[in-house]
């Protein structure tokens, strides 16, 4: 018998339903906010707090459905995104002294007897490397918290039978893959956000009150 076949769809814990979708909404206005000038750090605030409540969520899950892979799926999630901010680190200042050095070269130019056309040429180069480098870094951590967002909304589909988890979770992936083409990424992550929404919206509606034994 194949999982899929023994897996039986269960209804949501009425609490973690909750958290789940005011979790995700917080997630998706703060997006919106965050491109805002004015009030963009109110909404880096509420993705924080949604992402909290979401991560809640998701406990709360995997302990009433007594479901291992959820709960595996989301301490890998969080162990990602400690990674993530890591890497985050760590790239931005690769891309610093990338950005240092090509101002350096720059500002060699402006005392032409002793620029030396091969050292400046050097520093351009090595900044644009340093830069890339630094991207490529920050990417990583990015594609890792992804992948196991990814991994934790198909699960969570399969057990609760609503597909828009499934979809939510491989947007989002697609998104982080594709963020190299800046807008085109940005937009499947946040229609990835917007299937989330549909999702815990829909999970709202098939709620029980667990009774979680100890």
């Amino acid at each position: 018998m194949t999982e899929m076949a023994a897996t039986q769809t269960k209804p949501f814990p009425r609490d973690a339903a909750n958290l789940g979708f005011w979790g995700i909404i917080l997630v998706l206005a703060g997006t919106i906010i965050s491109y805002i000038p004015i009030i963009s750090l109110l909404g880096g605030l509420a993705s924080l707090a949604g992402g909290i409540m979401s991560l809640i969520a998701y406990f709360k899950l995997a302990e009433a459905w007594k479901d291992e892979k959820v709960k595996h799926y989301t301490i890998w999630l969080i162990v990602s995104i400690g990674i993530m901010v890591v890497l985050a680190i760590i790239g931005s200042i690769i891309i610093s002294i990338g950005m240092a050095a090509g101002a350096a070269s720059v500002i060699d130019t402006t005392n032409p007897q002793q620029m030396d056309p091969t050292v400046f040429i050097s520093l351009l180069l090595g900044a644009g490397i340093m830069g890339i480098i630094g991207f490529l870094i920050i990417l990583a951590g990015l594609i890792l918290v992804g992948f196991f967002y990814y991994k934790l909304y198909e699960r969570i589909g399969e057990v609760s039978g609503i597909s828009e988890f499934k979809t939510a979770g491989l947007l989002t992936l697609i998104g982080v893959l594709t963020v190299v083409l800046l807008g085109l990424g940005i937009l499947i992550s946040f229609v990835g956000t917007v299937f989330a929404v549909i999702a815990w919206a829909k999970a709202r509606q098939v709620t029980v009150d667990y009774k979680v034994e100890d």
